[in-house]
C-alpha cells in the first residue's frame, strides 16, 4: 500500500509540471491601446486628452527584437489589443492601413517579464490636418 502512495505522489509530481506549461505558464502579454492624437481644427494648449483610433484601419504589428521576426499582427477595432508573448524584448508599431502619406504611426520597444503584463500606449496622428 505504501508503495502505491508513493507511486501515485510521483506520478502527480511528474504530470503537474507539464500540465502548468500547457496552460501558458512561462509566457507573458503587451497589452496596450492607441490613441489619435491628430488635432482636428485649432489646436489648444494644453492640448485634451487624446481619444482612442476606433476605426477599422488600425494594425499593430509585434515583432521581436533583436531579429525583428513578425510575432503578431492584430486589427484592433476598438484601439485597445493584447497578445501573449514569450519573455523577451519586442518592438509593437500601430499604423493605418490604406492611410496613405497623411498618416503617421508610433513605434515602441518594450521588454516582457515572464507571467507579467507590459503596458504600452501608442499614438497615429494625420499631418495633412492643419
Amino acid at each position: 500500500m505504501r508503495k502505491l502512495v508513493v507511486l501515485i505522489a510521483f506520478l502527480l509530481a511528474a504530470v503537474l509540471p507539464v500540465q502548468g506549461l500547457a496552460n501558458g505558464a512561462g509566457t507573458g502579454s503587451i497589452k496596450g491601446a492607441v490613441y489619435d492624437s491628430t488635432c482636428y481644427g485649432p489646436c489648444r494648449y494644453p492640448p485634451p486628452p487624446p481619444r482612442l483610433y476606433t476605426r477599422e484601419n488600425l494594425v499593430v504589428s509585434v515583432r521581436s527584437l533583436p531579429d525583428r521576426e513578425l510575432v503578431a499582427k492584430l486589427y484592433p477595432k476598438d484601439g485597445r489589443f493584447r497578445v501573449t508573448v514569450a519573455p523577451g524584448a519586442y518592438r509593437v508599431r500601430a499604423f493605418i492601413r490604406d492611410g496613405g502619406s497623411c498618416w503617421k504611426g508610433e513605434a515602441k520597444d518594450v521588454k516582457v517579464a515572464e507571467d507579467q503584463t507590459t503596458w504600452v500606449g501608442l499614438h497615429v496622428y494625420n499631418t495633412c490636418i492643419v
